[in-house]
């Protein structure tokens, strides 16, 4: 009997003290109320040949009521554009850890121009996505001589006021979290179109 109760509080203590491992080394993961979290932290694809879009092209994205009511009926089920595979070319005016749940969120536009309408990337906080995390704001540091931080503003002061300009390749994704792009990023953010998640970025 004195066995088995020395049992039940040995797995007491485990189950009550352990911990999840936490994704990306971020501790507030989990945290936000986000919607489609499935479709946004699908897990990266190599294998394919990216179709290569303007980010011009993104903007001009429309969605019908039709996909917009699939989307509602099964948040976690991609509509058919939301399968394609996707590489743009353009400035990052804002990388940054999210406050929310952690993901890189990237606001890139077509030209270099800081007043020029936006559009959203994100690589996600998940174990899959890591590597690639740890990368970018490795690379921030290494590449671009900046201090290490979880915000930066390119649009501000951070590297002298200029963008750095990206390539990133991931899935095209409608943030149905955001009915309009405001609230969505900075006021220069042009759609709910996102790359995300992001599998791949190349510093250009």
């Amino acid at each position: 009997m004195k066995k088995i109760s020395i049992l039940i509080f040995v797995l007491l203590f485990f189950i009550t003290s352990f911990k999840p491992s936490v994704d990306c080394g971020c501790d507030y993961l989990g945290k936000a109320a986000h919607k489609r979290q499935q479709i946004k932290n699908r897990l990266p694809v190599n294998s394919v040949e990216p179709t290569h879009l303007l980010i011009s092209d993104i903007l001009k994205m429309q969605i019908s009521k039709s996909e917009k009511d699939e989307i509602k009926a099964d948040p976690n089920k991609a509509i058919i554009k939301e399968n394609e595979i996707v590489s743009i070319t353009g400035y990052a005016w804002v990388i940054k850890l999210s406050a929310e749940d952690c993901d890189i969120h990237i606001e890139l536009s077509e030209t270099n121009d800081r007043a020029a309408s936006r559009v959203i990337a994100e690589v996600p906080n998940t174990k899959e996505y890591c590597n690639l995390h740890a990368k970018i704001l490795s690379d921030l540091v290494t590449k671009y001589h900046l201090h290490k931080k979880k915000e930066y503003h390119f649009d501000k002061t951070d590297n002298g006021g200029e963008p750095i300009k990206i390539k990133v390749t991931g899935f095209l994704f409608w943030d149905s979290g955001h009915p309009t792009n405001k609230s969505h990023g900075s006021d220069k953010v042009g759609s709910v179109w996102e790359v995300h998640p992001v599998f791949k970025l190349n510093w250009k």
